[in-house]
C-alpha cells in the first residue's frame, strides 16, 4: 500500500487555514503523513496549526521556518521532508473534497504510468461561496487547459511541449510519485515548483490530467493569476502577466531539465520569443500593417500567431 504524503506551505494564512486543516483531517482516505511549513507568518498561523494537531491528537509535522523563503523555496523546503510514495501538494486556503486523496491515489494505483496527476477544481469566493465559470471554446479546467475540451471525469496525457506552452493546473490539485522527487530537486529554485513537477512527468511520459473537480480553490487578493487572462485588457496587468510568463521562460532554459533536452529547449526558445514580441506588440505605438503583422506571427509562431494578433486587437481595441 502507498504511503501518502500531504504537503502544505503556509503563510500569514490565519483566515482560512483551519478550514483547509479539516477538509484534510476528514478524508475518506486519511493521509499517512501531513507536512507542514510556515515561512515565518506574522499573524496566527503557526498557533492555529499548533492548536488544531494538538487538540486533534495528529502526529502532523509542522516546521517553522528561521527565515522568509517565499512560496517557491517554502514548498521546496517542505518536500525535501516528505517520506510518501504518493505526495499531495496543498494550498493554505483551499477546500478539499472528502474524498479527493482516496479517487487519485486510487487513479495512480490503477496506472502505473502515471508520474503526476493534476485534477479539476470548483472557484469559491473568499466567504466560500461557489463562483460559477466557464470554459472558453476549446479549453478545459476553467480556461487553463487551452486547444483541448476533455469529457468531464476523462483521463488525459499532456506532451511536455505542451506543458512548456502553459501549465495545466495549479499545484495544489496535484499529486505526485516520490520517484520524481530528485530530479526536482536538481531542479528546482528556477521555476515555480508546481509547472516544474509537470514538466519533469510530461518528459517521462507520464503526466496526466483527470477532469472531476476534488478541491474547491478559493479566489482571492492575489491568487487569481492563471484564470482568466485571456480578458486581461489593463496594460500594466497585461504586462506582468507577460513578463512573468517571460521570467518563467528564462528560468526553465536555464534547469538541467531543458538544457539537457534540445528539443525542449527549442521549444523554450520560442515561447521566450512570443512573449517578448507579446510585450512589443501592447507597449507599441504605430504599427506595421496589420495584414504583414498577421502573417509575420502565424509564420514564425503557428497556431500561436493568434495570441499576438489578439494582442493588437485589444491594444486597437481600448485606451490602455
Amino acid at each position: 500500500m502507498d504511503k501518502i504524503t500531504v504537503v502544505m506551505a503556509t503563510y500569514n494564512g490565519e483566515k482560512y487555514i483551519e478550514e483547509q486543516l479539516v477538509s484534510i483531517l476528514n478524508q475518506s482516505y486519511p493521509p499517512d503523513e501531513v507536512i507542514i511549513r510556515d515561512d515565518c507568518s506574522t499573524d496566527n498561523t503557526c498557533r492555529i496549526i499548533k492548536d488544531f494537531i494538538g487538540n486533534n491528537n495528529l502526529n502532523w509535522v509542522l516546521i517553522p521556518g528561521d527565515k522568509n523563503l517565499g512560496f517557491e523555496r517554502n514548498f521546496t523546503e517542505a518536500l525535501k521532508c516528505s517520506t510518501g510514495d504518493l505526495i499531495f501538494l496543498s494550498d493554505q486556503d483551499d477546500v478539499w473534497h472528502k474524498g479527493k486523496i482516496k479517487y487519485m491515489s486510487s487513479v495512480m494505483n490503477r496506472y502505473k504510468q502515471i508520474l503526476c496527476l493534476n485534477s479539476s477544481f470548483e472557484c469559491i469566493d473568499s466567504c466560500g461561496e461557489r463562483i460559477n465559470t466557464k470554459n472558453m471554446p476549446f479549453t478545459s479546467n476553467n480556461g487553463l487547459i487551452i486547444g483541448k475540451t476533455i469529457k468531464d471525469y476523462s483521463l488525459c496525457s499532456f506532451k511536455a511541449e505542451e506543458v512548456l506552452r502553459y501549465n495545466i493546473s495549479m499545484g495544489c490539485t496535484l499529486a505526485f510519485r516520490k520517484e520524481l522527487m530528485n530530479e526536482y530537486l536538481a531542479n528546482a529554485g528556477k521555476v515555480a515548483h508546481d509547472w516544474l513537477i509537470n514538466m519533469i512527468a510530461a518528459s517521462h511520459g507520464g503526466l496526466f490530467f483527470l477532469n472531476r473537480k476534488l478541491i474547491r480553490y478559493r479566489v482571492h487578493g492575489d491568487n487569481t493569476i492563471g484564470l482568466n487572462e485571456g480578458f486581461i485588457q489593463e496594460k500594466e496587468k497585461r504586462n506582468k502577466t507577460y513578463s512573468n510568463m517571460l521570467r518563467y521562460y528564462y528560468a526553465f532554459s536555464r534547469t538541467r531539465l531543458i538544457r539537457r533536452n534540445p528539443r525542449l529547449y527549442k521549444s523554450c526558445t520560442k515561447n521566450i520569443s512570443l512573449y517578448s514580441e507579446r510585450i512589443r506588440v501592447i507597449n507599441r505605438k504605430t504599427y506595421q500593417p496589420i495584414l504583414f503583422v498577421v502573417l509575420k506571427s502565424l509564420l514564425k509562431f503557428g497556431f500561436r500567431g493568434l495570441l499576438i494578433i489578439r494582442d493588437i486587437a485589444i491594444r486597437s481595441w481600448h485606451v490602455v
